[in-house]
Parts: C-alpha cells; sequence; structure tokens
C-alpha cells in the first residue's frame, strides 16, 4: 500500500513532532548530537554556529513527510561538509515511523534528496549508517538503491562493537 503524503521543509510548526520521531527512529544517539539538536541548529543556524563548525558542517536542511491529515510520519536531511561540498551532499537523520513502513514513504523521501543534491550540482550523495540491528530495513533500501560502501569503521554502541558503514550515490 502506499501512502500520500507531503513532503515539506522541517519548520517551527512541525519541529516538536519531528523530533519525538526521531526519538523513536534513534533511540542511541547521544543526546550531544541528538537529531533535536541538528533540527534546531537547521532552522537558526546563527544561533547554533558553534556547534555547525564543531561537526565541520556549512549548511544543514531537513524535510519531512505528513500525512494528508498533517502527521509527520518521515524525516529526511542534506548538509554540507566542509571537507568535500563542492561535490557532496550528506544524508542525514532519515527515517519512517515504525507504522508507516513499506508504504513507499522513505522511497519518495530518498527520491526528493538525491534530486535536491542533482538540482545544486551536487556530483554525489553520502552517507553513514551500522550494522545495528535497527538499522537493517535502511542497509536493504540503501543496497538495492546503488549506495556503495566506502568507508567501514569499527562503531561501538554500549558493550558491543558494530561497524560504521559510509556509503556514495553517484548522482
Amino acid at each position: 500500500m502506499k501512502a500520500d503524503v507531503k513532503i515539506e521543509p522541517l519548520s517551527e510548526a512541525t519541529l516538536n513532532e519531528t523530533i519525538d520521531l526521531s526519538r523513536r527512529l534513534f533511540p542511541l544517539e547521544p543526546p550531544e548530537y541528538s537529531p533535536k539538536v541538528c533540527f534546531l541548529a537547521s532552522l537558526a543556524p546563527e544561533k547554533y554556529r558553534g556547534f555547525f563548525e564543531g561537526l565541520g558542517i556549512t549548511q544543514a536542511n531537513y524535510w519531512v513527510a505528513r500525512t494528508e491529515n498533517g502527521k509527520v510520519v518521515g524525516v529526511a536531511g542534506l548538509y554540507s561538509s566542509k571537507g568535500d561540498e563542492a561535490e557532496a551532499y550528506w544524508g542525514g537523520w532519515g527515517g519512517v515511523d515504525e507504522n508507516f513502513r513499506g508504504q513507499g514513504i522513505f522511497s519518495a523521501l530518498a527520491k526528493f534528496v538525491v534530486q535536491k543534491a542533482k538540482d545544486d550540482g551536487k556530483k554525489f550523495l553520502r552517507l553513514y549508517t551500522s550494522t545495528h540491528p535497527n538499522e537493517a530495513d535502511a542497509q536493504r533500501f540503501y543496497d538495492t538503491h546503488g549506495f556503495v560502501i566506502t568507508k567501514r569503521e569499527p562503531l561501538q554502541i554500549g558493550d558491543k562493537t558494530f561497524e560504521k558503514l559510509y556509503r556514495e550515490l553517484k548522482l
């Protein structure tokens, strides 16, 4: 079943609902680099300039997927990194509410950010994920949509070790 959603920029009006969604999607993220902080920084970049500079980010933008009744059911972002901002965007904090998966929402968000990267003249869309079981669906999506693994490194989460996977899509 395909959901009918509208993709729109993250805004003050959708911020709290998007933060709540991100807490469910990314429960293991450390507070200092949580989706919440990234979303807030994207809406007020001057206020969070030091945060972005510390991460080497020059800009960040997020979009939400909303149902016909206005419920935020997905999120996706793009950011520029100082090291490769001329050639690439990085995907950030992308996911869909568990109750709305399998309806093409993540595909619609991915198609949207890929087109945005192309429109902005980028050559690559890069991202990183992990081999944590919570990201298994994402790994299948990236594998089937042409995102190749370019680098692997150990990732410690609690007492378990996983791999951090860097991926790239040539646009």
